[in-house]
């Protein structure tokens, strides 16, 4: 299971990757001002500024219409938070985290020891919700929360206070 959470992480960061080099000539001037806000276990998260290839930091939301998948992440210098919305409606709304059957879910990653991070999950039968309160096809306004787990620690993480502003892209 743990290897699978990591696999799993590891494709989101690099769909994010590929998606920022191939969308780069096609997007507007991105929104420098994009942010993911959090507390987590009480400490302050925060991520400002548009990511680029060269600099993994800031956030971004992005759909993939291959899997129908939403992603949106804030990645710090070494922290991750990352959320997965399947079949995502591409509309404001309120989508639940760690649901029944597996698939939305909120991610927390420890990257502090590079060599090892440490993956939180919803999956891991905790919960929590993604709140969409402003979307336009250009830019994703929200707030989230959520509870984390980690099997292999038996560790729990609370993502609470979550808002995000984030620039909207599709690939």
């Amino acid at each position: 299971m743990l290897l699978f959470l990591k696999k799993a992480c590891f494709s989101l960061v690099l769909l994010v990757l590929i998606s920022a080099c191939k969308k780069e000539s096609n997007n507007p001037a991105p929104n420098q001002n994009v942010y993911v806000k959090a507390s987590v276990d009480g400490k302050s998260f925060l991520t400002e500024g548009t990511p680029s290839p060269n600099q993994m930091t800031g956030g971004s939301a992005i759909f993939s219409q291959t899997d129908n998948k939403l992603y949106i992440y804030g990645t710090g210098t070494t922290t991750l938070l990352a959320i997965t919305v399947y079949g995502f409606p591409k509309k404001t709304g309120t989508y639940a985290l760690g649901d029944a059957d597996g698939k939305n879910s909120g991610t927390y990653v420890d990257n502090t020891n590079s060599q090892d991070p440490i993956f939180y999950t919803t999956n891991s039968g905790r919960t929590g919700q993604l709140v969409i309160t402003f979307f336009d096809g250009k830019t994703i306004k929200g707030t989230f929360s959520y509870t984390t787990y980690n099997t292999q620690k038996k560790k729990e993480v609370s993502v609470t206070n979550g808002e995000l502003d984030v620039t909207y892209s599709e690939i």
